[in-house]
């Protein structure tokens, strides 16, 4: 019989070092189930792909492999389920209002912590397992419980200590935040449990506050926990740091918004600048490399700036209007130089466009204070727009000094040269001009298409 060889090849499957250190990752709040299950079913199709046999997936992983067993619960039944608990929700609902005022106070809070109790450990019996779709029951039950805790928390401060206003409303923030961030406290895959309380947090510090301090004050401190919450969110601190960076953001602005109700001009002055940071942030890759993340915060930017920039510039200029264009303009052309010569951002051609447009605007808006300065100047650049357009990479600002020429030169004409005979002259200028910027156009058009197509995508 012959001796076994030193050189007998071990047919055990090795573990796979990749899905153990992704387990490892999960439990460490860095990335949640959905992303392990992602970078799995990726390594397997590029091994596939390869021709190489795909990765074992370890024991301790718990990754579910691609065309194995999936969800476990249909889309339509999970849809129908949430449905027919909000209807019995409804329901429950209308019925205790008709017996509310007879239960008395500590009856009130009876009925509503018992409701949290229940929700809590129905909650709990879940197994939601590698399910998604048990996973967001639960949560959802427990998001149920944390909202029927902080109306308890508000019924005892309002009805049994007989408090009022903020203190009310505190008491139900943190009823709240305790409530969600004892389900959350860093653990994975509760994203409700995270958002609520982000959310409670914020209103905490802005309720407490509000009661012995003013309220922009207190505004000012949900500004600052807005800020910190779209840090963390940022530096991946927390787990599913998506949902920190945006219910940041959110804070972020809503604290600005609410300063400017008793501190008009630094309020305003804070939204705006809020709201640009905002975007900022959405537009650099190596802050925030998530798309859907990305267009989260650009749309918080967007709304903030819909509903602050308005207000901010008609507030400022009613008080000095040539400062206000001026600093209009400023932040135009650095965000038109921005969006030109930062390559990495994302978003360019909404930079650059955003930029040219205020430029002109802001020049624009000197007219408030002097229509004459606003008319020199707004010509000006519009000139040395057109100008800079010749040079290779900056053909679209041909097209904002285009803009400004239309805007502009009508204005100048209407200004300079009143009386009832400027008619002809002014229909005749405004004709030449328009055969100028199409001429100036039709030359650009193609130089802009292909400089602005070379940006990356949002």
């Amino acid at each position: 019989m012959a001796a076994p060889s030193s050189h007998a090849v071990d047919t055990t499957p090795p573990a796979d070092p990749v899905a153990a250190r992704l387990a490892d990752w999960e439990r460490a709040g860095l990335i949640d189930h959905a992303q392990r299950v992602a970078i799995t079913a990726y390594e397997q199709q590029r091994s596939a792909s390869a021709g190489l046999p795909a990765p074992p997936v370890a024991p301790a992983s718990g990754l579910p492999v691609p065309g194995g067993p999936g969800r476990r619960v249909p889309a339509a039944a999970e849809a129908l389920g949430y449905l027919g608990g909000v209807l019995a929700l409804v329901g429950l609902g209308l019925l205790l209002s008709r017996v509310w005022e007879d239960l008395g106070a500590w009856g009130r809070v009876a009925v509503l912590a018992g409701t949290s109790v229940g929700l809590l450990v129905v909650g709990a019996l879940v197994r939601a397992g590698r399910d998604p779709a048990l996973r967001r029951l639960r949560g959802f039950l427990w998001l149920l419980s944390t909202l029927a805790a902080a109306a308890a928390a508000a019924v005892v401060a309002g009805d049994v200590v007989d408090l009022r206003g903020p203190a009310v409303g505190a008491a139900a923030a943190g009823a709240a935040l305790v409530h969600a961030g004892a389900l959350w406290a860093g653990r994975p895959n509760r994203v409700l449990q995270q958002a609520s309380a982000l959310v409670a947090l914020p209103l905490l510090v802005g309720t407490l506050l509000t009661r012995v301090l003013d309220a922009a004050p207190a505004a000012v401190a949900v500004w600052i926990v807005g800020a910190a919450v779209l840090g963390a969110g940022v530096r991946r601190i927390t787990s599913t740091p998506q949902v920190t960076a945006v219910i940041g953001a959110v804070t972020l602005v809503a604290g600005a918004s609410f300063m400017s109700a008793d501190w008009r001009s630094a309020g305003l002055l804070l939204l705006v600048a809020s709201a640009l940071a905002v975007a900022a942030i959405a537009a650099y890759d190596d802050l925030v490399p998530d798309r859907l993340e990305r267009w989260a915060l650009g749309l918080v930017a967007a709304m903030a700036l819909a509903g602050g920039l308005p207000n901010a510039l008609a507030h400022f200029a009613n008080q000095a209007g040539v400062a206000t264009g001026l600093v209009t303009w400023a932040v135009g052309a650095g965000l038109l130089v921005l969006g030109l010569t930062w390559r990495v951002l994302h978003g360019r051609p909404l930079i650059v466009l955003v930029g040219g447009l205020t430029m002109v605007g802001g020049a624009a808006l000197c007219g408030t204070q002097s229509v004459t300065f606003a008319t020199l100047f707004g010509l000006a650049t519009a000139i040395a727009m057109v100008a800079l357009g010749t040079r290779p990479g900056t053909a679209v600002m041909s097209l904002f000094g285009s803009l400004g020429l239309l805007v502009n030169v009508p204005w100048a004409v209407n200004h300079f040269f009143p009386g009832e005979g400027r008619a002809p002259l002014l229909i005749f200028v405004s004709g030449a001009l328009i055969i100028v910027v199409a001429v100036l156009l039709a030359r650009s058009g193609a130089r802009i298409r292909r400089e602005l197509g070379s940006a990356p995508s949002a």
